[in-house]
């Protein structure tokens, strides 16, 4: 009786320690994954908008290899400084996130 307790608390340990391992294990490949593209420093920038100006124009000058395509880092711009949509006007001023090498 003894030993079969002895088996199954063994058992489930090891069941324990398979689980925690195996979420960690992708976790880890997850979040290098993510930075796989990512190489720099994410420096900040503020630009004065002027006349004319898009966000998609200011995103197409400033894109890094970084990003994947000009849509992803204009919706990084829109976030991060809060906008509810890519309208912009003169005078504004915009933080621009971007990489340094």
């Amino acid at each position: 009786m003894k030993r079969l307790s002895r088996m199954r608390i063994l058992l489930i340990t090891g069941i324990i320690l398979i689980t925690i391992f195996t979420t960690a294990f992708i976790t880890v490949g997850r979040a290098n994954t993510v930075n796989a593209n990512i190489s720099g420093i994410k420096c900040f920038k503020t630009i004065e908008i002027e006349y004319g100006d898009t966000v998609w124009d200011i995103a197409k000058a400033n894109l890094t290899p970084e990003y994947s395509n000009t849509q992803e880092y204009v919706d990084e711009i829109i976030k991060f400084n809060r906008m509810d949509s890519d309208a912009i006007y003169e005078g504004e001023f915009i933080i621009l996130p971007y990489y340094q090498h």
